[in-house]
């Protein structure tokens, strides 16, 4: 039994470590873990791998099967002049939605206003089979111009809520890691 509940926590830990990943904008990471901060002369082991605590809550039933399970992970980095930050990634990036979306970037509902906000004489597509796909390959284009849009607020946010920070200039390697389970 216990090592089938370790199996289900490192799976879930795992799947959570990549979902967050994922979902922090392709390889940018809610965090860029290359940052530099500024006036950093060497290489501080405690800034590139920050202490990381895990927080694991579970909740069983009467028969010991897990019921409920929750865990947070906090990252704590030490800089050279002896000061710590602690970084709580859950309430930085809820904090980081609503400046998201605050500070007028539609690209989850431009592409669909623009589709019913149409002069009448675009209209006559809308009768056209491939109406949507037609559309949507259009906004294809602006793919690029989107997610650089995203980078640059999360650049913005992270330089108000973190001003010492010293964003990457570099462009990140465009290689994408996997871990094998």
């Amino acid at each position: 039994m216990k090592k089938i509940l370790k199996k289900i926590a490192l799976t879930f830990s795992i799947i959570t470590l990549i979902s967050l990943f994922t979902f922090a904008f392709y390889n940018k990471g809610i965090l860029n873990f290359n940052t530099k901060i500024a006036n950093i002369s060497e290489p501080d082991t405690n800034y590139v791998n920050p202490r990381v605590d895990v927080k694991v809550n579970k909740q069983y039933d009467e028969k010991g099967n897990i019921i409920r399970y929750d865990s947070s992970y906090t990252y704590i980095y030490t800089y050279p002049n002896g000061k710590s930050k602690e970084i709580n990634i859950d309430s930085l990036y809820n904090s980081f939605k609503p400046y998201f979306f605050d500070k007028g970037f539609d690209m989850m509902h431009k592409p669909f206003n623009d589709f019913f906000e149409m002069d009448s004489t675009f209209q006559q597509h809308f009768f056209d089979e491939d109406y949507f796909m037609n559309q949507f390959e259009r906004e294809m284009f602006r793919f690029d111009d989107l997610m650089r849009e995203m980078d640059s607020l999360r650049n913005i946010f992270l330089k108000e809520i973190y001003p010492n920070i010293e964003l990457e200039k570099e462009p990140a390697d465009k290689t994408i890691n996997t871990i094998e389970i």
